[in-house]
């Protein structure tokens, strides 16, 4: 069992191999009262072309969340029944990079492990269940329709993003849904539901020694077919937008909302990691657009906008800075953001002040399973390990470093939407 050592919070994560090949990270402390666990299928709602030795395959957008679904249906049983019957909650969901099976556990936590791997492994799937399930799935697409926020967000990534599958909504659209078969799921769960594309995260208190004698025992006999390297075919994303300008009408919204993009390519940015850019980025922006930030004082008390956020956000090879604002006049907003812009302004002490929230929100996060889960899963789906990569980065932050980034950032290539009462 190996030991990964998380210096910002001086915590230790576990770390060690079933039989199979999965990865297996837990995370001990005995002050609390029950366990998370997580098993990650590193496949989410974005690989819907993909390709296996010479050959390539094709699923409609969406089929990640709709096998999540029918995940849950055994051959005589339904394993939410199951983990019930051990004391235990479950839940899933899926992302554009992951689909995550999850159980909250008090009792019975070394059975719900192994009931977690047999159910997630098991691959009965029949027309029946992925009919009715249709069903269910085409209720939960057809809600998003009265919420004038989530439409107006997938009007303006279908927008800014114009071929990565990063555009498209991890549910998949009513005539996605429509279209899965038992085959797509099928596919999909035989080509990503396997050890070397899944690992397993548990956070809380149990006996580290125990859980990987449980896991290696239940996984000891498991076998797969070996089906050569597995990889998804991504599109090139191109820097500019399919429209610079796009106005949205609904009828359920109350006030003017308002989206300012600006887009980047990750090859603008040679010299520099993903990281060192996103890091960067998002200090800059902090500094002068955050809630504590002068602009956000003036915009807000000077009554120009009524709500004001924003955000640097990485998918697929495309950085975003995006603003989102609540305003009958956003026409000012725009302006103002865009003088702003030119002229943005990080201190030493800005610096320190991040290093330090940081180290703090590390600290804090130990305070719960959930969080630490959260962090081990999103360090893996990042980076494929656990790294405090960030952290390091932003030890060695310069304002120098920070201003250079950004200078290669096209402020023109820009995006504005606007949703307005019809």
């Amino acid at each position: 069992m190996k030991e990964i050592k998380i210096k910002s919070a001086n915590e230790t994560i576990y770390n060690f191999n079933a039989p199979t090949g999965l990865p297996v990270y837990m995370w001990v402390n005995h002050d609390k009262s029950n366990v998370h666990m997580s098993l990650v299928v590193k496949y989410g709602s974005t690989g819907i072309n993909f390709k296996c030795s010479n050959n390539k395959y094709s699923v409609p957008t969406g089929t990640a969340h709709f096998l999540e679904h029918i995940k849950f249906h055994l051959k005589d049983n339904d394993a939410s029944n199951l983990f019930y019957d051990l004391g235990c909650d479950s839940n899933a969901y899926t992302s554009l990079n992951e689909t995550s099976f999850e159980v909250y556990a008090n009792d019975n936590i070394y059975e719900a492990a192994k009931l977690l791997l047999n159910f997630v492994y098991d691959n009965y799937f029949t027309k029946k269940i992925v009919d009715n399930e249709r069903g269910i799935i085409l209720e939960e697409c057809n809600s998003s329709k009265d919420d004038p926020s989530y439409q107006f967000f997938r009007e303006t990534t279908m927008n800014y993003l114009t071929k990565s599958t990063y555009r498209y909504p991890v549910i998949g659209t009513e005539k996605d849904i429509k279209t899965i078969s038992i085959d797509d799921v099928s596919l999909v769960h035989d080509f990503f539901y396997r050890p070397e594309n899944m690992f397993m995260v548990i956070t809380g208190d149990f006996d580290p020694k125990e859980m990987m004698k449980t896991i290696n025992e239940n996984e000891s006999n498991r076998t797969f077919k070996n089906i050569g390297k597995v990889s998804i075919i991504k599109s090139k994303e191109p820097k500019g937008f399919i429209k610079n300008y796009i106005e949205v009408s609904n009828k359920n919204v109350m006030n003017t909302h308002g989206t300012y993009i600006i887009k980047a390519l990750e090859s603008d940015f040679k010299g520099y990691t993903k990281d060192e850019v996103l890091v960067s980025l998002r200090a800059l922006i902090k500094s002068n657009f955050s809630i504590t930030s002068d602009f956000y004082e003036d915009i807000i008390q000077n009554n120009i906008a009524t709500k004001f956020g924003s955000s640097v956000a990485y998918d697929d090879g495309v950085f975003g800075i995006s603003f989102n604002y609540v305003s009958e006049n956003c026409d000012e907003v725009v302006r103002l953001i865009t003088e702003k812009l030119k002229n943005l302004v990080i201190t030493k002490d800005d610096i320190d002040r991040l290093k330090k929230n940081y180290i703090m929100n590390s600290i804090m996060r130990f305070d719960s399973i959930y969080a630490v889960s959260s962090f081990i899963v999103g360090s893996i789906i990042d980076d494929n390990k656990i790294s405090e990569n960030k952290y390091e980065i932003l030890n060695k932050l310069t304002i120098k470093k920070i201003n250079e980034i950004f200078s290669r950032v096209d402020l023109d290539n820009k995006m504005i939407a606007i949703m307005k009462k019809s």
